[in-house]
């Protein structure tokens, strides 16, 4: 963070400061850079929800600071931010690449049981997350891929894993099997649908620049002066100066 304190008043008072008791200075300046990280993280966590959909209080919770210690002015330093990779990449965007032969994994709604929503607002379930997915295998190829998708299926109900890859035309990805008749001999299971819950048909996938961080950051940063000026009076009114 940086300011610019270049008012009359403040040089006044820093002056004064420096001139009846230097070695108070070095606190007002710590004063200064520790109540702006700490007006950061509350001014960043107070607007999240405005920015993100927030599932959980996980990522509030990310937004973290250290204060400045010590009282060598040059090296005062104090940091805010997230501990978490993914809000770094949510300021800058980021692309992903698919590492194996098809795309790029992207849970839907439906994995966080809420079929259809758009967004999603609610996190995954325990059952739904791709480490705890256990597909059903094929019983063959199959002549062509509308076969081996009714094979997928049948297989899915008769094994009672109800998770499949299915590929068709225009989605491939991770579904869920509902219902179906064990009874069913050839053909599509009667009773049986379909509910994607993870999707891998875009090889690459692109996220915009969702800022959230500079912003915020900036509005301290024009209160840094005032937080300064407040931090000098202190200073100068303990040590009975004003």
């Amino acid at each position: 963070m940086h300011f610019n304190a270049d008012t009359d008043e403040i040089k006044k008072l820093e002056a004064d400061l420096k001139r009846y008791a230097k070695e108070a200075f070095p606190f007002a300046t710590l004063d200064t850079l520790n109540r702006a990280v700490m007006g950061a993280q509350h001014q960043i966590r107070q607007h999240l929800g405005r920015r993100f959909t927030l599932r959980n209080q996980w990522t509030k919770g990310s937004i973290q600071f250290r204060k400045a210690r010590g009282l060598d002015v040059d090296s005062q330093s104090a940091q805010i931010g997230s501990i978490q990779e993914y809000m770094a990449e949510q300021e800058e965007g980021f692309s992903r690449r698919a590492k194996g032969k098809h795309g790029v994994p992207v849970p839907t709604s439906a994995a966080a049981g809420q079929p259809g929503a758009k967004p999603r607002t609610k996190t995954l379930r325990k059952a739904m997350k791709l480490a705890n997915i256990s597909l059903a295998k094929h019983r063959g190829l199959g002549v062509n891929r509308k076969q081996r998708n009714v094979r997928q299926v049948q297989e899915a109900i008769a094994t009672k894993k109800r998770f499949v890859f299915l590929q068709f035309k225009k989605t491939k990805g991770i579904y869920k099997v509902i219902g179906g008749s064990k009874k069913t001999k050839r053909g599509w299971p009667k009773g049986a649908s379909l509910r994607l819950v993870w999707t891998m048909t875009h090889r690459i996938i692109t996220t915009k620049k969702h800022i959230w961080f500079g912003p915020e950051i900036d509005k301290i940063e024009k209160r840094m002066p005032e937080m300064y000026r407040r931090a000098l009076t202190k200073q100068l009114k303990r040590l009975k100066v004003l």
